[in-house]
């Protein structure tokens, strides 16, 4: 059996005030793509808001498998 490298290669900055968020995924990512991982990743870190500085990253499966 092959091994397959599904990790996506491709990183997104996102920033929002002085936070920044690297999103990787298969491909660029589209504004509101952008802004659903930033909630998402709001939601897995139990934040009611987004912090005012500092820097975090998220694993994004938007553009693999795509035709």
């Amino acid at each position: 059996m092959e091994n397959y490298n599904l990790r996506p290669p491709f990183p997104n900055v996102v920033r929002k005030g002085g936070f920044t968020l690297i999103v990787y995924a298969h491909r660029k990512l589209t504004y509101w793509e952008a802004n659903y991982c930033m909630e998402k990743y709001l939601a897995e870190n139990h934040l009611k808001r987004v912090p005012k500085s500092g820097k975090g990253e998220l694993w994004a499966e938007f553009g693999f498998d795509e035709l």
